[in-house]
């Protein structure tokens, strides 16, 4: 995979599911992964050097839908709401999604989490979000 491959000294971090939490883990060249709970490819927690939200710099957030406010429609389980709300996580956050799941409008509440940016598609978009 390129983005691991050509990385050029930057550290990729990926998220695991730890009950009702995030845990994330910092990716090395023997990295091993494990099947998670939904399915996805998630790091061995015995293989990866745990890092802690404040060490993130950059944020790269899967959704199922985007708003064009920066909302976020994810499977609402709340998993990265309570990762990206949590007081120690100051990233800069981008949501990730093809063209068609960037949205006129998608349904929102106050627990729900707001992105800095979106990128839909090989496009950057509004990367200046109103609060």
């Amino acid at each position: 995979m390129k983005l691991l491959s050509e990385r050029d000294g930057r550290s990729l971090i990926f998220p695991r599911i730890e009950g009702e939490t995030i845990g994330l883990y910092l990716y090395h060249d023997e990295a091993q992964w494990i099947d998670g709970p939904f399915g996805l490819k998630e790091p061995d927690p015995q293989k990866w050097l745990r890092i802690l939200p404040a060490e993130i710099d950059l944020a790269l957030v899967p959704g199922l839908a985007f708003d064009w406010r920066g909302n976020r429609l994810g499977r609402g389980k709340g998993y990265y709401d309570r990762l990206l709300g949590s007081s120690d996580f100051h990233a800069l956050k981008i949501g990730l999604c093809w063209k068609f799941q960037l949205l006129t409008r998608v349904p929102c509440g106050e627990h729900d989490i707001r992105m800095d940016a979106i990128i839909a598609g090989e496009k950057m978009i509004n990367i200046s979000l109103p609060m």
